[in-house]
């Protein structure tokens, strides 16, 4: 059976939905869990490399994250 291929590229919706899969640095998120108090930073047990941290630590962090050019 002959398939005519391109119906799917009438409009950029459906070319969107048939497109291969892209991943860039703006698909990722970025996961940063608060806590209360200061100069507090614990690591999360079942998620390594993940950690709690106190608001002061979060913009350090935060700073970190925009130097490296995530958003």
């Amino acid at each position: 059976m002959f398939k005519r291929f391109r119906r799917l590229r009438i409009n950029q919706t459906l070319r969107n939905l048939v497109q291969e899969t892209v991943l860039t640095k703006d698909d990722f998120i970025y996961p940063l869990f608060v806590k209360e108090g200061q100069n507090f930073k614990k690591e999360i047990e079942s998620m390594p490399g993940v950690f709690q941290m106190s608001i002061d630590e979060i913009i350090k962090e935060c700073e970190y994250i925009r130097s490296i050019g995530l958003n």
